[in-house]
């Protein structure tokens, strides 16, 4: 009985402590709101880092391709998944130089031409199956040919959201003649993941080259040069993907407000790029003699 009337009129403290409840699941909530404002904006970093699950889905799943066949359950054993996509990568964009990107059995012939390089026991028909994979891999073809679509947690809404790209594209060109070409995504990764413009990106390769030339190590400047021809590519296949879209459909493209800036950016990357070549070719032969003349000093206090 006595503790029935307790709980029926509580005592003064009891009071006190039920009103203060209600403060500290408020001050709760305010920390809570507060630690959720402290979480860092990851999603640029999110999305390019997705752009490599296709090719770390293929690496992992290798060992499963073609088990209905007995023979093919160690195809991609020594196979290095990683170098074929980026080599497929490299070689569209070296097509687009020349055409508008590449076809499909021209991407399957220099696919297959790696793996057989990779593993010379392998038959024709293994190297074809493993080109096919790789160039289905990077199709989505398991999907249906669609965009990849991955989920990630956006900081900013506190909330999953769903980034959609494709790593390739497969399109007719003037003559009608389907091609392959990397796409801003496929052009990402194969640049090593940094997410800069070609301005910038050229101005750090500039940096770099002059470096590396000075320290003589031209085999290394000669690489970051070709790298730095990449991006010159980009713009290449934008404005060609721009004539491409005026050819197919005239009038659907202003050119003086969406294609004035970048065809100026354009231009101006180009200029600088040869600006800088040339420099380069200048302060190689300095450079050479300049390390030659000190090899020789070195050599005679030796003798």
């Amino acid at each position: 009985m006595r503790d029935s009337r307790l709980n029926a009129h509580p005592t003064h403290e009891q009071m006190n402590d039920r009103a203060a409840a209600p403060l500290l699941d408020a001050d709760a909530i305010e920390s809570t709101s507060d630690s959720m404002a402290e979480l860092l904006d990851l999603s640029k970093q999110q999305r390019n880092l997705l752009l490599l699950r296709p090719l770390f889905q293929l690496e992992l799943n290798k060992r499963a391709v073609g088990k209905d066949v007995a023979s093919e359950n160690a195809l991609f054993e020594g196979i290095d998944t990683h170098y074929l996509v980026l080599s497929a990568l490299d070689f569209m964009m070296e097509g687009t130089s020349i055409n508008l990107g590449c076809t499909h059995a021209e991407v399957l012939d220099q696919l297959a031409a790696v793996a057989q390089a990779m593993r010379e026991d392998l038959s024709t028909a293994q190297t074809r199956r493993i080109a096919e994979v790789v160039l289905d891999t990077l199709d989505n073809k398991a999907n249906a040919y669609r965009e990849f679509a991955f989920e990630y947690f956006d900081a900013r809404v506190s909330a999953n959201r769903t980034v959609r790209f494709r790593l390739v594209t497969y399109q007719p060109d003037l003559e009608d003649v389907y091609r392959y070409k990397p796409t801003s995504e496929g052009y990402l990764v194969y640049l090593g993941m940094l997410d800069l413009s070609p301005e910038d990106s050229q101005e750090l390769m500039e940096k770099m080259l002059d470096l590396l030339v000075k320290r003589g190590r031209f085999e290394v400047a000669l690489e970051i040069a070709k790298r730095a021809r990449k991006l010159s590519l980009e713009y290449r296949q934008l404005i060609r993907d721009r004539l491409m879209q005026a050819y197919r459909a005239p009038g659907s493209v202003n050119w003086s407000r969406d294609m004035a800036d970048r065809l100026k950016a354009a231009r101006s990357h180009v200029v600088a790029r040869q600006a800088e070549d040339q420099r380069m070719e200048d302060a190689v032969p300095r450079t050479a003699r300049v390390h030659t003349t000190e090899a020789y000093g070195r050599q005679k206090e030796v003798l």
